[in-house]
């Protein structure tokens, strides 16, 4: 991954209002922060947000915290 004076890619484009987030997507962000605030505990994660240990885990294959 390249970083341009020190910020990740494409965060230039993210400033300028280049994209918003989905209440989807926002959703998603609040599963990974509970699960991060929650030591990794991702069964807590699912009982709290009412979710599948499967979806779960198959977002957290596909979430990437740099984009």
């Amino acid at each position: 991954m390249q970083t341009v004076s020190g910020k990740p890619p494409r965060s230039r484009y993210l400033e300028r209002g280049g994209t918003e987030l989905s209440r989807e997507a926002r959703k998603r962000l609040q599963w990974f922060d509970h699960y991060r605030a929650h030591g990794g505990n991702a069964a807590r994660t699912c009982r709290y947000f009412g979710i599948s240990r499967e979806a779960f885990y198959r977002r957290k294959r596909r979430y990437d915290p740099e984009h």
